[in-house]
C-alpha cells in the first residue's frame, strides 16, 4: 500500500506465502518462505565456515473452500473502499494455502513448524480447528508430529510444555500451558 503522505505499507492478505528468520535458542539462523520447504538452518561460522542444513518437512496440500476465498476477496474489496491509499499489488487469492503458518524455536532449541489444516467457519469467521506442529531437532531431525487447540498463538515453547494466548470465544483470550501429546 502506497501512502498519500509518503512511504509503503506492507499488508499482507490472508494466507499469502512470506519470507522469515528467526534465532534459536543455540544462536543458529533459521530461515525461509512459507510457500514450501525447506527451512535453512545456518550454523554459527563467518564463511565458507558456517555449516548449514535444511529441514525438508511434509505437508499436505490443503486447499482454501471457495466460501473462505470469497470472503478474502470481499475483505479485500472493502479495504480498498475505505482507505485513501493506493493499493499496489496483493490482489492474488491463492486456492492451496502456504506449505507453513510458522516456525517457533524453542528454548531446547529444537524447531516447531505450524502447518496449515483445512479451515472451518464459526459464526462470520473462518478459522482452523486445530493446531498441528511437525517438531524437528537443532539439526533438523525429525521427531514427530503434536496436535494442539485451533485458535492459539504460541508465546514460547520448553521441551515438551507449550505457553500460548488462546482466543476463546466471543474473542477473549486467556494464557494457557499445554503438554505436547505425540502422534
Amino acid at each position: 500500500m502506497v501512502d498519500p503522505n509518503g512511504g509503503e505499507v506492507y499488508i499482507g492478505l490472508k494466507y499469502t506465502p512470506s519470507p522469515w528468520w528467526d534465532w534459536s535458542a543455540f544462536g543458529a539462523l533459521l530461515t525461509g518462505n512459507t510457500r514450501q520447504y525447506p527451512i535453512d538452518i545456518i550454523q554459527p561460522g563467518s564463511g565458507a565456515e558456517a555449516a548449514a542444513a535444511q529441514i525438508h518437512g511434509q505437508s499436505d496440500d490443503v486447499p482454501l473452500a471457495a466460501m473462505e476465498r470469497a470472503a478474502i476477496a470481499d475483505a479485500l474489496a472493502q479495504f480498498r473502499r475505505s482507505s485513501e491509499s493506493e493499493l499496489v499489488g496483493g490482489d492474488e487469492i491463492l486456492e492451496l494455502k502456504p506449505a507453513y503458518q510458522s516456525v517457533t524455536p524453542a528454548a531446547d532449541g529444537r524447531i516447531w513448524v505450524r502447518l496449515h489444516v483445512t479451515s472451518v467457519q464459526e459464526g462470520g469467521a473462518w478459522l482452523e480447528p486445530v493446531s498441528v506442529f511437525d517438531v524437528f531437532e537443532p539439526d533438523g531431525a525429525y521427531l514427530g508430529r503434536v496436535q494442539g487447540p485451533g485458535e492459539i498463538t504460541v508465546r514460547a515453547i520448553a521441551g515438551d510444555v507449550v505457553i500460548a494466548r488462546v482466543r476463546e470465544p466471543p474473542g477473549y483470550d486467556r494464557v494457557a500451558r499445554f503438554r505436547a501429546a505425540w502422534e
